[in-house]
């Protein structure tokens, strides 16, 4: 039995890999039939993914480590346990993303998550959210004027929270959120979701799940905003946002020590466009979103996996 289930994650893998270089061959290839580069004045719209993008950490698994503070072997809390067993979950095709959201905030439920622990949430998140990123959205946004739509697996309803504390601390307001949505009991006590984001559109166990691609096009028709794929940017931190990849320019934010994701994405070119999370990454985002070719391009080195559009 333990022999069968080794072989059975041996080959999901291998069907992720093998999905992998799929997306990056069918991404080279638009990108070589494409006539010119993405230009700012085409730019109406950037969508911007939250946990490890806007901040370098994970909702999900600051929550899981409220609720679950106690340590394990090794001085590893039980939430951080709970979050790498669902990270494994998925990678090794036990679960599908949207699966793996939908049983992670059910284990909240079970220790009470409430809207008042996304405060203590948020607290978490504040020294890890990225000032420089955000001061180079505030000028594209007072340059060009697009839309700036935050798009996360997460909780939709955290999301209007971290945007409201964006707005008063950084004067940087998104004017859009897609996320997933909780049902919530009188009390404000989580009892499970609504409406979840993930990989696809489909259901699970009656639950409606959508891809952000579908989130944000539906989004758009609700606030009466041209939906434009051609003329929209990505600004995401890895492969996780795949589909959504597929259909606009990409911009990949990595960290000093990329994980195996990151180092997976950049050297299959599933992005468009690389910035570091560096002293330049501010000037980087700029010099893309704004066309200023002045400004150092970024991924220039070695192993740049920036594409020519």
């Amino acid at each position: 039995m333990a022999l069968k289930k080794e072989l059975k994650k041996r080959v999901n893998k291998a069907r992720l890999l093998g999905t992998v270089l799929k997306d990056s061959l069918v991404l080279n290839i638009k990108r070589r039939s494409r006539k010119k580069r993405f230009f700012s004045s085409e730019l109406k719209a950037i969508i911007v993914d939250m946990d490890g993008t806007v901040f370098r950490s994970d909702t999900g698994l600051e929550a899981l480590n409220l609720k679950f503070p106690r340590k394990m072997e090794g001085n590893v809390s039980e939430g951080d346990f709970i979050y790498r067993r669902l990270i494994r979950m998925v990678i090794d095709g036990e679960c599908s993303v949207d699966e793996a959201i939908v049983l992670g905030t059910g284990i909240l439920s079970t220790r009470g998550l409430c809207k008042n622990d996304f405060r203590r949430v948020l607290e978490e998140v504040k020294s890890k959210i990225r000032q420089d990123l955000l001061s180079a959205l505030k000028e594209v946004k007072e340059k060009k004027n697009p839309l700036f739509i935050l798009a996360t697996l997460s909780s939709e309803e955290f999301g209007h929270m971290l945007n409201e504390y964006l707005h008063s601390e950084f004067g940087f307001r998104f004017d859009g959120i897609v996320g997933t949505r909780f049902k919530f009991n009188e009390s404000g006590r989580v009892e499970g979701v609504s409406r979840a984001i993930g990989e696809k559109d489909h259901e699970i166990k009656g639950i409606p799940v959508q891809s952000k691609f579908s989130a944000i096009r539906q989004l758009f028709e609700e606030k009466g905003w041209v939906f434009s794929p051609a003329n929209m940017v990505l600004l995401t931190d890895g492969y996780g946002d795949m589909a959504l990849i597929k259909q606009v320019t990409a911009i990949l934010v990595t960290q000093p020590e990329p994980d195996f994701v990151q180092k997976m994405s950049r050297r299959l070119r599933l992005a468009d466009f690389i910035v570091e999370d560096d002293a330049r990454m501010a000037d980087g985002l700029k010099s893309i979103l704004l066309h200023e070719e002045n400004l150092t391009h970024p991924g220039d080195g070695p192993e740049a996996s920036q594409a020519v559009l």
